[in-house]
């Protein structure tokens, strides 16, 4: 079928008895799916065949002998005259018979008749019609993604018949599976596989027939021209081995596919190609002291990349940390690694292929700034993986990590006495505790102290503080928000001494808490508490409370002292000549002060050298006279005399002399417990409180006796005097404080 490969040589002979005269006329006729070519007969004159179906006439032939001069010859008894030659071809419905192994015959009819013989002789011809298919596979990979080591593909396999005849079957198709793929199985409606697995390095060769099934029967063709069947697909898994070394370049994986049938029984071969990409599978982990980032600490972790194939990973592997905000790479080691600080945090490449199954760690270092604490349980951060091969499982290439930002914190305590103890007197002392920061203390703060063995405990308060004591321990605790450069409420605590101690008890506050403190210097205040007897007087050292308002404590007006200062002076001793002031301090409250406190603060243009108190007991330290008074009754009043040498003055200044009261109850009102006097400033020279130097060279506003020509006798006079005995010089006072007429209840 579809060739033209077959021809029908017709013969006349004249088997006598008599001479035929002619003419002579050959019929050929051909069966439907036969059709003919050139004709080659001598003698003869051939044309198509007149009849009445046209397709018949159009393949018919009928041959009239001519002879050589184109004139009819008798033609002889015995003789044969000149062959005709009719090369036939056929085509598909040619075919009579649908049974593959039955034989196709089309018969050609051949009639002759002449004039001498009147009756046509005819002779009959089966000529054997061959079917021919053209049975050819198409083979593409499934996808148009490319295949990936470490996962699987599949072939598609399309088989079509491109005829002429049918394909009656059964069609089989040979496929060689490339080495570094195994096959896993075939699948198709109508196909069945088998798979011969290749030993020593041999690939995989699978076999897969088409057969024509019970429903087809064998009336019909399995494979009809210009038909094709069921795809075929034929699964492999893709192993590492086929890509080599550790390259991120994909590779082009060549077969072929041979495909053959019953009716076309030559092996078509088709070539195919698959694209095969290398796949590593990285995952990345985390480890060491990284739970827990203290401020302005340096820690260490390590950063582990593991392949776990199927290929080697290539080189150029990049780890990224995305550190929490205000954490900061401080340094990395890693041999085979490099690693920068990006804004976001470090990036890390390792230059190197990683082989599967094998891992590489870089340990970073990472501070956290102030900054990065902020008050919540956790900061979270995130490693990520990446490379250049393609990744078999994503959801391992980053990890999510929680650590703890531990504050730094700089807790300062400091204690007051705020009160002067004597035996068989409540006294009392404050506690404060103040953060200065970088960071906010994360949880509770305790303050703790240690009272010595000669006192005791009385009532102890607080603002928020939650406070238990035993024995002569105190510990109180803070559980609210300290903000940075804040004080927490003051802790007062009352105190009763038991026996005097002239010498002092050291008394030690301490605070803490768990978060890392920047300074343990100032965790502990430490002061000495001096125990008196009642009725003693001793100048001891005296400081207001820290950070407390005595003025806001509520007082009752009817139950309180209130001491009222006055500052007054007798002369204006000139330069390096002695001089004496008053500080003058009365109770015009209702109640008894006591424990009373004088704090005289000296310019610095004079020196104090002495200092007595009417019924009380001075000490001068540096430029500060104190002085203390063991009771003071309403309507009294006591006097300081302060005794002082000028040793120097600068021009049309003024510094001012500071006197303050204090007692150990709370007084009716502050606003009048200091007092200030204020010192003249010029040149050298008897110049008196309150005249300018301007007005001593002009001799103008002066005193008596007191002129710019008297200055060096005055002087001379001043200072030898001062080396006998204090010279005093009697003026007029010029401040007094008034007692007011004590009120009646």
């Amino acid at each position: 079928v579809g060739q033209a490969a077959g021809v029908v040589m017709v013969v006349a002979t004249n088997q006598g008895p008599s001479v035929e005269r002619g003419p002579v006329v050959v019929d050929v006729q051909l069966p439907s799916g036969l059709d003919r070519g050139e004709v080659e007969a001598p003698g003869w004159a051939c044309a198509a065949a007149r009849r009445d179906d046209a397709e018949a006439a159009a393949t018919d032939l009928e041959c009239t002998w001519v002879g050589d001069d184109a004139t009819p010859d008798p033609v002889g008894v015995a003789e044969v005259l000149p062959t005709i030659v009719l090369p036939l071809s056929a085509r598909a419905e040619a075919v009579e018979s649908s049974e593959p192994d039955a034989p196709n015959l089309a018969r050609v009819v051949v009639a002759i008749e002449g004039s001498t013989a009147t009756t046509p002789q005819q002779d009959d011809l089966d000529v054997v019609i061959r079917p021919v298919a053209d049975v050819v596979a198409t083979v593409a990979p499934s996808d148009t993604d490319p295949w990936r080591a470490g996962g699987s593909g599949s072939y598609a396999v399309v088989v079509t018949n491109n005829g002429p005849s049918d394909e009656y079957g059964p069609v089989t198709v040979s496929k060689p599976i490339p080495l570094g793929t195994t096959f896993e199985s075939g699948r198709g409606d109508g196909w069945s596989c088998q798979v011969d697995r290749g030993a020593g390095g041999t690939a995989d060769l699978v076999v897969c027939s088409h057969a024509r099934g019970t429903a087809l029967g064998r009336s019909e063709a399995l494979l009809p021209a210009g038909a094709s069947l069921s795809p075929l697909m034929i699964d492999v898994s893709v192993g590492g081995g086929l890509l080599p070394g550790a390259s991120a370049a994909p590779v082009t994986v060549s077969g072929s596919t041979a495909v053959l049938g019953t009716t076309d029984t030559t092996w078509s071969t088709v070539s195919d190609q698959v694209t095969v990409e290398s796949v590593v599978d990285l995952s990345v982990t985390r480890s060491g002291e990284a739970t827990r980032l203290p401020v302005a600490v340096d820690v260490t972790y390590e950063v582990r990349v593991a392949n776990a194939g199927p290929n080697p990973a290539a080189a150029g592997v990049t780890v990224t940390d995305t550190l929490p905000p205000g954490v900061e790479l401080s340094s990395w080691a890693g041999e085979g690694w490099t690693c920068l600080d990006a804004a976001t945090g470090p990036t890390c490449t390792f230059a190197e292929p990683i082989g599967v199954g094998e891992s590489r760690a870089v340990s970073l270092t990472v501070v956290a700034s102030a900054e990065a604490y902020s008050g919540a349980d956790q900061v979270e951060g995130t490693l990520t993986v990446s490379g250049p091969n393609a990744e078999a499982r994503p959801d391992d290439n980053s990890l999510d990590y929680a650590a703890e930002v531990a504050p730094l914190v700089d807790l300062a305590v400091t204690q007051v006495q705020t009160g002067r103890l004597v035996v068989g007197r409540r006294a009392g002392f404050a506690i404060e505790v103040r953060n200065l920061g970088p960071n906010a203390p994360s949880t509770e703060v305790t303050v703790t102290n240690d009272l010595p063995e000669r006192l005791s405990y009385g009532a102890v308060d607080g603002d928020e503080w939650e406070c238990v004591t035993e024995a002569q321990r105190l510990r109180c605790t803070y559980r609210g928000p300290i903000e940075i450069d804040a004080a927490l409420p003051t802790i007062e605590v009352a105190v009763s001494a038991e026996t005097e101690s002239a010498e002092g008890v050291d008394n030690v506050v301490g605070v803490w808490s768990p978060d890392r403190d920047v300074d343990a210097t100032n965790n502990v205040a430490s002061r000495a508490l001096v125990v008196r007897r009642p009725g003693s007087v001793v100048a001891e050292p005296f400081t207001e409370p820290f950070g407390t308002d005595t003025a806001a404590e509520a007082v009752d007006p009817d139950s309180a002292p209130d001491l009222v200062v006055g500052l007054r002076t007798d002369d204006a001793p000139p330069l390096g000549a002695r001089g004496t002031w008053h500080v003058d301090v009365a109770n015009t409250g209702a109640a008894d002060a006591y424990d009373v406190v004088v704090s005289d603060i000296v310019p610095s243009i004079a020196r104090p050298l002495r200092a007595t108190a009417d019924g009380g007991l001075c000490a001068i330290v540096g430029q500060q006279v104190r002085c203390s008074f063991d009771t003071i009754v309403p309507d009294a009043q006591r006097s300081i005399a302060v005794t002082v040498e000028m040793t120097g003055r600068r021009d049309d200044r003024t510094e001012p002399n500071t006197a303050t009261a204090s007692s150990s109850r709370p007084d009716r009102s502050t606003d009048d417990n200091t007092a200030e006097l204020a010192v003249p400033v010029g040149l050298a020279g008897a110049v008196p409180f309150g005249v300018t130097s301007a007005d001593a060279a002009r001799g103008d506003d002066l005193p008596t006796g007191w002129r710019p020509v008297w200055v060096t006798l005055l002087g001379v006079v001043a200072l030898a005097l001062a080396l006998a005995a204090t010279f005093v010089v009697v003026v007029a006072p010029q401040h007094r404080p008034r007692l007011p007429r004590r009120r009646r209840r």
